[in-house]
C-alpha cells in the first residue's frame, strides 16, 4: 500500500468538536489517513478559540495520525479574515502553543504552514 503524494487542507469542517468528542474534520482527516492520503490538518484563526482548545485538538491531531501508523509532522492555520486579532503576537503564540504539545510528547517541533487572505 503506498501513500499518495498529495496533501490536501483539511479545513472545512473547522476547529469544531462536541462534548461528546465528535469532530468532522477529525473525522475527515481519519478515514483520508485510512485510504492512504495524507491530509495537512487546519487550525481556524478564531478568537472564538481559546489557547486550550488549540492544544487539544494538535492533541487529537497527533494521535489520529498515530492511529494511523502515521507521525505527524506538519500543520497549518488558517486565517478566515482580516480581523484585528490576527497579529504577529497572535500568530506566535499559537505556533508556540502547537509546538508545546510536540515538545510534551517529545516529539519534533512540527512545520507550521500559515495561510493568510
Amino acid at each position: 500500500d503506498k501513500l499518495v503524494a498529495w496533501q490536501p487542507y483539511n479545513f472545512h469542517a473547522g476547529n469544531f468538536v462536541d462534548n461528546k468528542g465528535y469532530s468532522p474534520q477529525d473525522q475527515t482527516t481519519a478515514e483520508l489517513l485510512k485510504s492512504k492520503c495524507i491530509p495537512m490538518p487546519n487550525w481556524v484563526f478564531s478568537a472564538k478559540f481559546p489557547l486550550e482548545e488549540l492544544k487539544k485538538w494538535t492533541e487529537r491531531q497527533i494521535d489520529i495520525f498515530a492511529s494511523a501508523g502515521l507521525t505527524l509532522h506538519q500543520v497549518r492555520i488558517k486565517n478566515p479574515g482580516q480581523g484585528n486579532d490576527w497579529t504577529a503576537e497572535a500568530i506566535w503564540t499559537h505556533v508556540k502553543t502547537i509546538a508545546s504539545v510536540f515538545q510534551a510528547r517529545k516529539m519534533d517541533p512540527p512545520i507550521v504552514y500559515l495561510h493568510n487572505h
